[in-house]
């Protein structure tokens, strides 16, 4: 007797509407039944496709770790309500090897205008079929048989299923109707053939190419293509930028950088991200273009080669090309659209510095650390500007307020804390030395890193925490006799 394998989640569903899919976790289960199939639907149990690994939660069910399935599904949700489980298996001319009502057969969801009939098809396959390409091809080969005479038209189309890493829900409740065939289907019941990349043929483009680049990227699988030149090109993200000797650059006006989508999720209680690949109906080629204008502006003199090397590392690891649809030749005129568009990509929204990950990691700091030192920098050196060190906090909030300047009470506080300033705008003795004291040091109150001021109102790299003593002895100190007076004032005072 034919066994399969199946994905199944480790717990059971009686209300698919209250699954948190987020929290799924599946393990593979091998040598399955038919029958133990369908058992496990009607008891509730959600499931997938085989992956990479024997357990993993939702987030690891990814199309990189997709490694097979041995089902073809469909989740059919827009059937008229007046058509029969009976009525609707004997329409169709594949016939499913399980067929069964899902949870929400005849309920009006709040977004529908009336009720669907709801079934979910599996059809077996007597091998794993481990091609996304094949199985899609498989999908729209029966789905092209389908009775669309029996679906209603107000309600589009659920194509979910037409990706082999799609999760499905079992039916844990009483009015679950399922029907079990003895059906196994092979992959060679369907003409299928594998999509080709489509070849350039240079007497057909208008520009100038070089020849053997252009037969590798007719022949070479894009890791190699992307491997042969990799020492000849450069991956052109965002604008050059000169970062200072405190680890950071001031954004300029004309700075611009390619944007890439990415989600958040949680994964053992941590908060992960990873880059989102764009699929069919995302606006592929206008993403891919708006890219490629946007490296034409940071490189005005790029070759079509080192565009089309870009395009093609943007497929390769950003973009879900699975139909075909992002050939060479689509890079190609893309690459040449950019070139020739006259006008110019500005970002909405952008930063108004960037810190160097380099200096970060020489320097062992934390780039969001060195973000928030920064920043406070940054808005100090805005305040020191306007800001009235003979009146008061509130006296220079007033103002801020009239000037529509936008700066909280605590900001100030801090401010004044900072650069030795009275709150009350009254200079006395003791915030003279502090002043004078703070422009030779800065230490935290931790006395774990050490800031010198400069000209520039800059941050400065972490050093080690030094002492009033060595201060005071070092020779760059002693030339300055007011310096002097301020250290023995405060050890006298000691």
């Amino acid at each position: 007797m034919k066994t399969f394998t199946l994905s199944v989640s480790k717990e059971k569903y009686d209300d698919k509407n209250a699954i948190q899919w987020d929290k799924v976790k599946y393990s593979k289960i091998d040598d399955l039944s038919i029958e133990h199939i369908a058992e496990l639907i009607k008891e509730g149990c959600c499931y997938t496709s085989i992956f990479k690994k024997a357990n993993f939660s939702v987030f690891e069910k990814t199309e990189k770790n997709w490694r097979g399935t041995d089902f073809v599904i469909f989740d059919v949700d827009n059937v008229k309500n007046e058509i029969t489980f009976e009525e609707y298996l004997n329409s169709l001319k594949f016939i499913p090897t399980i067929i069964y009502t899902t949870p929400n057969n005849n309920i009006k969801k709040p977004e529908d205008i009336k009720p669907y009939s709801r079934f979910r098809l599996l059809y077996a396959f007597e091998t794993t079929i481990t091609n996304k390409w094949q199985y899609q091809g498989i999908y729209e080969a029966i789905k092209s048989t389908f009775d669309e005479a029996l679906f209603d038209t107000t309600k589009k189309w659920d194509n979910c299923a037409n990706s082999p890493v799609q999760q499905f829900s079992g039916n844990g409740t009483k009015n679950c109707q399922i029907t079990i065939n003895d059906v196994i289907y092979n992959v060679s019941n369907f003409e299928i053939k594998e999509p080709t990349e489509e070849p350039i043929e240079k007497n057909k483009i208008k520009v100038r190419i070089d020849d053997e680049f252009l037969q590798n990227l007719n022949t070479l699988k894009p890791t190699d293509f992307l491997s042969c030149y990799r020492d000849k090109f450069q991956i052109i993200y965002e604008s050059e930028l000169d970062y200072n000797e405190e680890g950071y650059a001031l954004l300029p006006n004309d700075y611009v950088r390619i944007q890439r989508n990415y989600t958040i999720y949680k994964e053992d209680g941590k908060i992960c991200s990873k880059y989102k690949r764009l699929k069919d109906g995302e606006r592929r080629r206008h993403t891919l273009f708006c890219n490629a204008k946007i490296r034409c502006q940071i490189k005005p003199n790029i070759s079509i080669e080192e565009m089309i090397y870009n395009l093609v590392y943007d497929r390769h690891y950003f973009y879900d090309n699975s139909d075909g649809v992002l050939s060479n030749q689509c890079l190609l005129r893309i690459a040449i659209d950019a070139k020739k568009a006259t006008y110019q990509m500005v970002m909405k929204k952008k930063p108004l510095f960037k810190v160097d990950k380099v200096f970060c990691y020489e320097n062992q700091i934390k780039p969001n650390a060195l973000k928030m030192m920064v920043r406070k920098t940054l808005n100090f050196d805005k305040i020191k500007q306007w800001y009235d060190p003979t009146k008061s906090v509130k006296d220079n909030l007033k103002f801020a307020q009239n000037n529509n300047i936008k700066v909280g009470q605590r900001t100030l506080y801090n401010y004044c804390n900072e650069m030795g300033i009275s709150t009350k705008g009254e200079m006395m003795e003791d915030t003279k030395i502090k002043a004078e004291i703070c422009y030779i040091s800065s230490v935290n109150k931790q006395g774990e890193e050490l800031h010198q001021p400069t000209p520039n109102n800059t941050i400065q790299r972490k050093y080690k925490p030094i002492s009033i003593t060595e201060w005071v002895m070092a020779d760059e100190y002693r030339k300055t006799c007011k310096l002097w007076q301020t250290f023995y004032a405060i050890s006298m005072a000691i």
